[in-house]
């Protein structure tokens, strides 16, 4: 990836890369998100889309704050993110679609680390867990999963603060905020646009993925 297209998957959770994916070219979306982010991370009045050294600042220190380590994945057999196997393969008789992509991206996009940090700094009053980063093929089998989405395009966070029984409600305000925002879904009906799980599938935790991105765009952020 080239400095822009980082810089779109860093601001991925304030809709950087709405539409065209992070193609590097700094158009209106950017320049909106840079103004999304001056506000809530930032806190400016009157946020314009300009970018200075307190910005790339600010942003660098949004995405240090999500720790790497804690997203490989806990097989006990892989690297942490797979062994690179099933490229270009996709579950018997299931349509050709990121939901059914059998490759263990070699790492998370990082569009989807950019949404994940950038969630967690929208809510700084929580304490955030990230309760499943990378799953590869041998962790699915050792819990005797299908899904594709934790193989380099989901990360699953939990607000651990929040007392169990309210947990369901709080998460359901977040995903209403980050829909309103307009730079998340709740499914996943369209495409190049950042998804969170509806509360039917994840009650108690927040998961985000970019499995709607084109192909191209998640074999291109998906590297260490």
């Amino acid at each position: 990836m080239n400095d822009n297209q980082i810089l779109q998957c860093n601001l991925a959770a304030f809709g950087s890369c709405t539409k065209y994916g992070p193609d590097g070219k700094l158009g209106d979306a950017f320049y909106k998100s840079v103004k999304l982010f001056k506000s809530k991370i930032m806190k400016h009045v009157n946020p314009t889309g300009a970018i200075d050294d307190n910005v790339r600042s600010a942003i660098h220190d949004m995405i240090s704050n999500l720790n790497p380590f804690k997203l490989k994945c806990k097989c006990g057999e892989c690297e942490g993110f797979g062994h690179g196997s099933m490229l270009d393969q996709y579950r018997d008789g299931k349509p050709h679609i990121e939901a059914y992509c059998q490759y263990e991206y070699p790492y998370i996009s990082h569009m989807t680390i950019g949404a994940a940090a950038g969630i967690i700094a929208m809510y700084p009053d929580e304490t955030w867990e990230i309760s499943s980063g990378y799953r590869c093929h041998i962790d699915n089998k050792q819990h005797g999963r299908t899904s594709t989405n934790h193989m380099g395009k989901a990360i699953d966070l939990r607000p651990v603060s929040i007392p169990f029984n309210n947990r369901a409600e709080y998460c359901d305000n977040i995903r209403n905020e980050l829909v309103s925002l307009s730079t998340f879904q709740d499914g996943w009906s369209e495409s190049n646009k950042l998804a969170l799980e509806p509360s039917r599938i994840a009650p108690t935790w927040v998961h985000l993925d970019c499995r709607q991105f084109d192909h191209k765009w998640i074999i291109e952020t998906a590297r260490v």
